[in-house]
């Protein structure tokens, strides 16, 4: 799932995997590298900070 985000960051998302050790992962490098040129064509942005909203979330800063 993801959105654009509110306040500092540019968009936020969330990456669930049932059935895996890891149910929801905090902050996921490979879907991020999906979600970064969506949201950059969608923000019209090339540099932009991205938070991923678990409870053990993380962010990601693409430059």
């Amino acid at each position: 799932m993801t959105a654009k985000g509110t306040g500092e960051y540019d968009f936020v998302s969330r990456f669930f995997s049932p059935g895996e050790a890891v149910w929801e992962d905090p902050v996921t490098g490979s879907a991020h590298s999906m979600l970064i040129p969506y949201w950059s064509k969608k923000l019209g942005k090339t540099r932009m900070l991205a938070r991923q909203v678990p409870s053990r979330g993380g962010d990601t800063t693409v430059c």
